[in-house]
């Protein structure tokens, strides 16, 4: 008997004890009503691709929800997992022409635990039955460049609360010429300002945006903008191209002809042709640097050509040309470009002044009534365009240029520059257009030169170097000049087979350097590594030559006992020449 009682009062002591620890860990949230499942699972459709999801969270210890999904009748299939404590969930891939379930469940480090929520749906949704309750641009530019393209958004927020971006039916148009328009893609294609407006089942909006003429090149050709290797002079360089357009996709044919034929081109195969033209005169200025780098592939450059700008304009201010000529095409009044305007523009005087540029290259499509091409309707006389081929601005000398002198055509800035008429009117039509360009540039080479020649009648340059015999006539023998080779017989004779002794190898001012025959086989047969996709001839390769000849640094020579400099610096370096009063010797 005492013993059952003893039991008895062992089994309410134990009985007490889990009573109130369990009490306790009721009290600390540790037990308590148990809940096997999250509760009140409810959604909300946003938009015509995206459901929001939420629910109750009811555990304590889950690592996260899984969510599933059916469509329509078929099975359910994991779409998707939160983390702890996180009870909501977006399901952006939720097309509001069908109908939807879903389901969640709390998992841990073994996988599902507890039951499943109460299910969702998402029913079909049918946006024709909905009214509008705004339209509105999600993203608006400030400022459109001509012949770039800008993306347009819009959103279509309806009365149910659902919110739409660029639904079907969504229109957007423009009465500006300002603006061609591609569906939603909004190109600039006139300087100016303008209206953009959407349209949706007769709700609008519009704003206004401008279009600005000058695009900055932002991702400048690499090969452009990488000096040669070794090179000891670097030479910064801005480019401008000039490419006129109605629409901002094609060139405009009435104010930048073709030379042979007139057709359709699209912006960006001008680019590409003027890339290519850029190139080709980058390469001879580096190649040609090279003292007789014809013999000695390993011949360092002494220039190294830096693109440091390069400036797209598809509309030019322009002002009556101050150059002149003879040619009846030229007696028309002709334009070139307003050169104060552009520079100031584009910031051309921080870039000469504090960058250092020194030239310019200028590609721009002649327009004349000596083009085979032009045509009076379809080209109009206002639009008649000629640059010079190189146009010099020197605070200290003025203009001493290959082309027509002007004291104010140019604005003049703490530095010399050099601009270059680059024309590429021939580039679809005339194969030779880049060495064409090569041979404009060299004529400025020239000139310099024989500017700083300080010798008796200047006769070391044009005599010696070049070869002109001194009662006067053609070069011959010796070094030859743009328009003549050693053999040449008229100008541009380039191509010519018959050989003349030379002494353009191995050239000394008093005669004495050894000669050899040379004829357009000398200055074809050399491998000049011309960059893909710029063409090259006789022409060019006879320029790179010739300029491969001129005295370098390191080139030993003397004239009548005096050392000669290096010619190079009275091209590249002139202010420093002027001021120092330095010559060829």
């Amino acid at each position: 008997m005492q013993k059952k009682l003893a039991i008895k009062a062992a089994i309410l002591v134990l009985t007490s004890f889990f009573f109130f620890f369990s009490c306790k860990k009721a009290e600390k949230g540790i037990a308590g009503p148990v809940l096997t499942a999250p509760s009140e699972l409810q959604g909300k459709r946003i938009s015509d691709l995206q459901v929001n999801l939420t629910w109750k969270d009811n555990f304590k210890d889950e690592l996260g929800y899984k969510i599933e999904r059916k469509i329509e009748q078929g099975n359910f299939i994991e779409i998707g997992e939160t983390s702890t404590d996180v009870v909501t969930y977006a399901d952006n891939k939720a097309n509001m022409n069908t109908n939807y379930t879903y389901r969640v469940y709390a998992y841990n480090k073994s996988g599902k635990f507890g039951q499943y929520s109460n299910e969702f749906i998402a029913t079909k949704h049918d946006i024709k039955s909905d009214k509008v309750k705004s339209i509105k641009f999600l993203n608006v530019p400030s400022e459109l460049i001509i012949s770039k393209f800008f993306t347009l958004n819009a959103e279509i927020e309806f009365e149910s609360g659902i919110k739409i971006t660029n639904p079907e039916g969504l229109t957007i148009s423009s009465s500006s010429s300002n603006f061609t328009i591609q569906n939603r893609k909004i190109i600039g294609a006139k300087s100016g300002e303008g209206f953009i407006k959407l349209n949706y089942n007769q709700s609008v909006d519009s704003i206004k945006v401008s279009v600005n003429p000058i695009e900055e090149v932002s991702l400048i050709d690499n090969y452009l903008k990488t000096p040669a290797n070794n090179h000891s002079l670097r030479v910064p360089v801005v480019i401008i191209n000039y490419i006129p357009t109605k629409d901002g996709l094609t060139k405009d044919n009435s104010r930048a002809a073709d030379y042979f034929r007139i057709k359709d081109r699209s912006i960006e195969e001008v680019k590409n042709a003027l890339n290519n033209l850029s190139k080709g005169i980058k390469f001879s200025a580096e190649e040609g640097s090279k003292y007789r780098g014809y013999k000695d592939k390993s011949t360092l450059p002494y220039v190294g050509i830096d693109v440091i700008k390069q400036f797209n304009l598809y509309e030019m201010p322009l002002m009556p040309a101050k150059f002149r000529s003879p040619a009846d095409y030229l007696k028309d009044p002709i334009h070139e470009p307003d050169y104060t305007k552009i520079f100031q523009k584009i910031g051309l005087q921080n870039l000469v002044e504090k960058l250092g540029v020194k030239e310019v290259w200028f590609n721009v499509s002649h327009l004349h009534k000596g083009l085979p091409t032009y045509d009076s309707k379809i080209h109009n006389s206002q639009n008649l365009l000629v640059l010079a081929e190189s146009n010099m601005s020197s605070p200290i000398t003025g203009d001493i240029s290959n082309s027509y002198r002007h004291k104010d055509d140019l604005p003049i800035y703490a530095a010399t520059y050099v601009v270059y008429g680059f024309n590429y009117n021939g580039a679809f039509d005339i194969i030779d257009f880049i060495p064409n360009n090569i041979h404009v540039r060299s004529h400025q080479i020239e000139i310099q030169i024989n500017e700083r020649d300080k010798s008796p009648k200047k006769e070391l340059f044009n005599n010696l170097f070049v070869g002109i015999p001194f009662s006067g006539g053609k070069p011959k023998g010796r070094s030859g000049n743009v328009h003549f080779p050693p053999n040449a017989l008229n100008d541009y004779d380039y191509n010519n087979t018959t050989p003349v002794l030379s002494d353009i190898e191995d050239w000394k001012p008093d005669g004495a350097g050894q000669k050899k025959e040379v004829n357009k086989d000398t200055w074809n047969k050399f491998a000049y590594a011309w960059p893909s996709g710029v063409f090259n001839d006789s022409q060019s390769n006879w320029l790179v030559y010739w300029q491969q000849s001129i005295p370098n640094i390191n080139n030993n020579l003397n004239y009548k006992g005096k050392p000669l400099t290096n010619w190079w610096e009275m091209f590249y370096n002139w202010d420093l020449v002027n001021k120092t009063n330095k010559g060829l010797f």
